[in-house]
């Protein structure tokens, strides 16, 4: 009788991103999250180089495991001293010999880790062990407390993502994190910890988008919290104001001075009004207009003072807001 063919499942080579030159099996800090670290590996077949396997499992520990351990001291450590990475946080295997790549994230200020990765293909032949690679996070005080889920909501340009002010004593800023699922979250962006919104314009029409945030000091960042998901629909196809809906004009509109808002009210009753300006790279930098106002037609003028007391310099800026229920906005130029 004819065995059962076994396909030969290669051993990964796992590598922190940014390792040090020359230790092929070493490992270094990932920009971004500061306690979080990127791997990567080239993806084996599920017999030899040939294929694809079935799918990836990766342990860590701050339990030390040389490089040289035996087979019975890894899989001792494998078996009852590592952690397991969510299922949920590591890619679908890609064909045999393009990169993978995954976020661990959450990991301890002050200590070193021990990472090891396997495969194993649809037989459930199990690879190799993987090299062990190793990081170590500095000490840092970072914010200890979970943020909740942030606010989503769209707009043409994108989304604005929101949140409670921080109450955090050592938070210095706040950091925005997004991705296509709540465990393949990526680094979006940073604000002053006085920041409490962030309006996303690299988002794509009809793509879902998870979003979260952490309390971050100049060391490091906290604990991220949970996830608010939404799916960006540009459905805009004609101006506010030609649909006969509520609307703000800005101008002059390129200007190198002071600026007027022109918010036009339609209705017979008072509308509540909020409208911010935010930079090309989503941050709050004042408000132009907060309050109730009369139907018709009111002007503003904005000096071009910052929330921070600064003055706003030469760019590309939104005016972004609501007129009672009605989302409106306006881009405009500042020049020096």
């Amino acid at each position: 009788m004819t065995e059962p063919h076994r396909a030969r499942v290669s051993a990964v080579v796992l590598i922190a991103v940014l390792g040090l030159a020359g230790n092929p099996v070493g490992a270094g800090a990932q920009s971004g999250a500061a306690n979080s670290r990127t791997f990567q590996w080239t993806a084996p077949g599920d017999d030899d180089m040939t294929g694809r396997a079935s799918r990836y499992e990766l342990h860590y520990s701050t339990s030390p495991i040389s490089p040289a351990a035996d087979s019975t001291a890894l899989e001792a450590w494998w078996g009852s001293q590592s952690t397991v990475v969510s299922g949920s946080e590591l890619p679908a295997p890609s064909q045999a010999g393009r990169i993978d790549s995954a976020v661990v994230g959450n990991l301890a200020y002050g200590f070193t880790y021990y990472f090891i990765i396997r495969s194993v293909d649809e037989a459930l032949n199990w690879s190799p062990y993987s090299n062990v690679a190793s990081v170590t996070l500095a000490p840092c005080d970072a914010p200890t407390s979970t943020p909740a889920a942030p606010q989503t909501q769209t707009d043409s340009l994108g989304v604005l993502v929101s949140w409670p002010a921080s109450e955090d004593p050592l938070a210095s800023s706040v950091e925005i994190y997004r991705g296509s699922s709540p465990g393949r979250l990526a680094l979006l962006g940073s604000v002053s910890a006085t920041e409490t919104s962030y309006l996303d314009t690299t988002t794509r029409n009809g793509s879902t988008y998870f979003y979260s945030v952490a309390w971050a000091a100049s060391c490091g960042n906290g604990p991220i919290g949970s996830t608010s998901s939404i799916t960006f629909r540009n459905s805009v196809s004609a101006p506010a104001a030609a649909q006969g809906a509520s609307s703000i004009r800005v101008f002059p509109n390129p200007a190198t001075g002071p600026l007027t808002l022109r918010l036009q009210i339609v209705g017979g009753q008072p509308q509540s009004v909020r409208v911010r300006l935010y930079d090309a790279a989503g941050r709050w930098i004042a408000d132009l207009a907060d309050g109730t106002f009369a139907a018709g037609e009111t002007q503003l003028t904005w000096n071009r003072q910052t929330r921070g007391g600064g003055q706003a310099g030469p760019g590309y800026y939104e005016a972004l807001g609501t007129i009672g229920s009605t989302r409106v906005r306006e881009r405009l130029v500042l020049l020096p």
